[in-house]
């Protein structure tokens, strides 16, 4: 009753990764209802996900429906024009004077989270105000090391994996990336896709475009198809596991 009393009495209710109910009876079931009577009152619902409505497993079909009733909206991460936008929100936001060689730096670097870009001009900000050092194009660069050390790491960790891939299955990396399906490939492509998701924080849609997909279907096919081998195959369970911690080493 308490969860009613706050929910259902609200004007916006915003819910941030609404798969996460999927296979939780009750909570659909509670869930579901909630919905309906925001909905009755003509209260605005805003549900964000990693992947479609349709995609979700183990989500009611009544759920489903209701999801796709109103905008369905793809997210992308944001284009270098984006970030620069964003950098000189934040940056008049914190106070900091930031001339266009720094935006063209930090936009040009951090690409891939856009959380990022607060917690970076935090940084700059707190080092100014500590050391009293204009925030400037050096030491910017300084500062902001471990951003890019991070961002650089994923990049080094996925390319560990098409190295493996590509040594396990005789498959070049271009092909991976292709539209052809010969069972190496296929292989091949489910290895990598696979690895990437479980070592990386790339979504799945950053995953499938990385493949050159147009959507995340192949990402979540290849994800299951490679756990059904691993409960089937100890050998290969094995195998991928120690490739993880590799990856992780």
């Amino acid at each position: 009753m308490a969860f009613r009393d706050k929910y259902r009495t609200v004007d916006v209710l915003l819910v941030d990764d609404i798969q996460f109910i999927a296979g939780k009876m009750a909570v659909q079931e509670e869930f579901f209802h909630t919905f309906d009577t925001l909905f009755k009152m003509n209260k605005q619902i805003i549900l964000a996900s990693d992947c479609a409505p349709k995609d979700i497993d183990n989500l009611e079909d009544r759920l489903k429906s209701r999801f796709v009733m109103g905008l369905v909206a793809d997210i992308q991460p944001p284009d270098f024009e984006l970030r620069m936008a964003i950098f000189k929100r934040k940056a008049l936001d914190f106070n900091l004077d930031l001339d266009m060689k720094i935006l063209y730096f930090l936009a040009d670097n951090i690409t891939t989270n856009v959380r990022q870009i607060e917690g970076a001009l935090k940084k700059l900000k707190a080092h100014s105000l500590i050391t009293g050092e204009k925030c400037d194009y050096n030491m910017a660069k300084e500062e902001l090391t471990d951003f890019f050390a991070n961002a650089k790491s994923e990049e080094s960790i996925i390319e560990k994996i098409f190295a493996f891939a590509e040594k396990r299955y005789g498959v070049k990396i271009d092909e991976m990336k292709s539209a052809r399906r010969n069972a190496e490939i296929i292989a091949a492509r489910h290895y990598a896709i696979y690895l990437i998701r479980k070592t990386t924080k790339l979504s799945q849609k950053s995953i499938a475009k990385l493949f050159n997909k147009k959507d995340h279907t192949t990402v979540i096919n290849s994800i299951s198809f490679i756990e059904r081998k691993m409960q089937n195959e100890p050998a290969f369970e094995r195998e991928i596991e120690n490739v993880i911690n590799e990856l992780h080493s």
